[in-house]
């Protein structure tokens, strides 16, 4: 069975087509599409308000998001509205930055368990990239806390719409902190499949997050509770070796993050 993939990309760029294209060619599963990324850069301030609550985002990370963040979350929402409209009840997003660390086709050979948890109408997201803090240990399909990156994910149609319940988004693309209190369940393939290639000059980024984290000083306070709440938790698990530590590619090359 085809699994329907979207990737997010620029249109002008084309080295990054070239890329991710000669990077998934040989995978005759993926049903692939390109999703158009919006590149905030070009967006003025007047176009962002109309999609983006700067004042709620503000509450949220206690300062004020860049435009990079800004194309991302929204580029990451147009697949969104894709898998909703689509005949599949989940579907792959990628980002054309990504970096296969293990053999695709692991899909294939998980896919029943993988139909088993997405195909269903509790909103669910399945993590295919590193940094994730999981609370089992056993390999092939985990249950997960949360994570961190937005570069390869399997999502379903009930989780979709439970993001796109807000008609303005005010988080950044990975921000898998928020959505899981919007009650979505995350699970995770184990070891995971996909990593970000961070410098390749090639792909020197388009639509990049950039993002810097939170200040404190301005977040309300239910977020900082929640923030203390989420942080509290990961590093709980990360003190039991329940976290997966994903392998940064730099030119080409992998290298371990240490713990």
């Amino acid at each position: 069975m085809m699994l329907n993939t979207y990737i997010i990309h620029l249109k002008k760029s084309t080295a990054r087509y070239e890329y991710i294209t000669n990077l998934l060619y040989r995978y005759d599963f993926l049903n692939v599409e390109y999703i158009d990324a919006v590149d905030g850069r070009l967006m003025d301030d007047f176009s962002i308000r109309k999609q983006f609550n700067y004042t709620k985002s503000y509450h949220r990370y206690g300062r004020t998001l860049n435009k990079g963040e800004i194309g991302c979350a929204l580029s990451h929402r147009k697949c969104y509205e894709r898998i909703i409209l689509s005949q599949n009840e989940y579907a792959l997003v990628l980002e054309d930055d990504i970096s296969i660390m293990r053999e695709l086709r692991v899909l294939i050979d998980l896919r029943p368990q993988i139909d088993l948890i997405m195909n269903t109408p509790k909103p669910t997201i399945c993590f295919l990239s590193g940094d994730y803090w999981f609370w089992e240990g056993r390999e092939g399909i985990t249950s997960v806390f949360s994570a961190v990156g937005a570069y390869a994910y399997l999502i379903n149609k009930a989780a979709a719409r439970k993001i796109l319940e807000q008609d303005k988004t005010y988080t950044v693309a990975d921000d898998w902190d928020y959505v899981k209190v919007l009650k979505v369940r995350y699970f995770a393939i184990k070891p995971y499949i996909f990593d970000a290639n961070l410098k390749m000059d090639l792909l020197s980024t388009d639509v990049k997050q950039d993002q810097w984290g939170v200040n404190k000083k301005g977040m309300s306070l239910i977020f900082l509770l929640l923030h203390f709440y989420f942080q509290f938790v990961k590093f709980i698990l990360y003190k039991c070796h329940h976290f997966e530590s994903k392998v940064r590619v730099i030119d080409n090359k992998a290298v371990y993050d240490k713990e």
